[in-house]
């Protein structure tokens, strides 16, 4: 239907129209009026007779603009009836446009309606499919992570149990060094033992040797200081003898006898 602003507009297009038709009609109205008038005055100047010729011309040029003004009035009619009737051709026109931009805006905004409830049916799907991979890509994550945590606790225990092995090995290898630091300081203790009981051994025997030769030494000494004391014994056992031979043995000679034996 026709809007009020093009009803307003309408109407204001019409008598613009007509305004422009009487200004036009008054215009030549005064323009004859304006040329009788200088008639006039041409006639009077030229005399009497010109004035009557001037009056005369005068009120045909009045009767002119009178039926000018008639013929205007006419016209102005038929610009109305014209402007009316054009103006009720725009307005049908207008009204037409109106119900096919109603038309329009319907099918417009079915499409939109149609294309909203697209768009939201396709969002939704879009979100399904996003909810669903953003569980997929959970699980995925899930599984990872257990993975993972299934290799760390088995390179943990792997390298737990290389810890373990390698304490065992250093020990071993520190008793085995121990006790091969032992037997070695052993065998040496031994070894020092020996020479030492060696040593003793040949300074024993280097001893007891130097006893023995000073012993000797001593015996001879002994025996060759005994030397004369032995001769005179002899000298005087041989005189005792002799004396023996000569006088009968007593007891206290035979024991003396017996303790020299």
């Amino acid at each position: 239907m026709m809007t009020a602003t093009a009803k307003s507009k309408s109407s204001s297009t019409v008598a613009a129209a007509a305004d422009a038709v009487v200004q036009a009609a008054g215009t030549a109205a005064d323009a004859v009026k304006l040329e009788a008038e200088t008639v006039a005055i041409k006639a009077s100047s030229a005399g009497g007779s010109a004035k009557t010729a001037a009056k005369r011309a005068a009120k045909r040029a009045g009767s002119s603009a009178k039926s000018g003004k008639q013929d205007a009035r006419q016209l102005v009619n038929k610009a109305k009836g014209e402007a009316e009737s054009l103006a009720k051709q725009v307005r049908r026109k207008v009204v037409e446009t109106e119900k096919a931009a109603e038309a329009k805006i319907k099918s417009v905004r079915k499409k939109v309606v149609a294309t909203e409830k697209a768009a939201e049916a396709k969002i939704k799907s879009v979100n399904k499919q996003i909810a669903s991979a953003v569980k997929e890509a959970k699980r995925e994550a899930s599984k990872v992570a257990k993975s993972a945590q299934k290799k760390l606790a088995s390179i943990t225990k792997t390298i737990d149990k290389a810890t373990r092995d390698a304490k065992k090995a250093v020990k071993r290898k520190t008793t085995q060094a121990r006790k091969s630091v032992d037997a070695v300081a052993s065998d040496t203790r031994k070894a020092v033992e020996r020479k030492t009981t060696q040593v003793a051994k040949s300074l024993d025997a280097a001893a007891q040797s130097a006893k023995r030769s000073a012993a000797g030494r001593k015996g001879a000494a002994t025996r060759a200081a005994k030397a004369p004391a032995a001769k005179k014994a002899a000298v005087k056992k041989a005189a005792v003898k002799k004396t023996a031979a000569r006088k009968p043995a007593t007891k206290k000679s035979a024991a003396k006898k017996a303790a020299a034996k």
